[in-house]
């Protein structure tokens, strides 16, 4: 297994600030009543777990939400788990994260105009619904980034 990056090697990665917002911004995701120390603790796990991934995938870039799938992970596995698991959701063949984590949303917005039949076939009312609301699919993008944690 990798060895974590240095702090002084985190905080020069161009996408830290960016995590470290993000992370420090999800208070909602952690448990209620969860000590202080505690939630600080996680809060910097957290934010080295994401950055190991992206530090050894670089053509990976970060994307607002992935700290969401990743404190579910490291809340339920634990720390050491969660590396490799995070690592294999985003990396490698059929990593359901990797297409939201290219530089475009291209490859995101092509897995998203499989919603509408999916919707189609499964309630045509509501699939009229949406088609005269004019709402495309972008509606969904915050669920389906996150698997749902929002």
């Amino acid at each position: 297994m990798t060895d974590p990056p240095s702090l002084d090697d985190l905080s020069k990665h161009s996408e830290y600030h960016q995590v470290v917002m993000d992370v420090n911004r999800s208070l909602k995701r952690f448990p209620p009543g969860i000590p202080y120390e505690q939630r600080v603790a996680l809060q910097d796990q957290l934010t080295v777990l994401i950055l190991r991934v992206i530090m050894k995938y670089p053509h990976l870039k970060y994307y607002q939400g992935y700290h969401d799938v990743a404190i579910t992970l490291l809340l339920v596995c634990g720390d050491k788990a969660s590396f490799p698991l995070l690592c294999r959701l985003s990396y490698g063949p059929g990593a359901p994260l990797a297409p939201f984590m290219q530089t475009t949303l291209q490859p995101t917005q092509h897995l998203l105009n499989y919603m509408f039949p999916v919707i189609r076939r499964a309630d045509d009312r509501l699939a009229d619904c949406l088609d005269k609301a004019g709402v495309g699919t972008m509606f969904a993008l915050p669920w389906y980034l996150t698997w749902f944690g929002h």
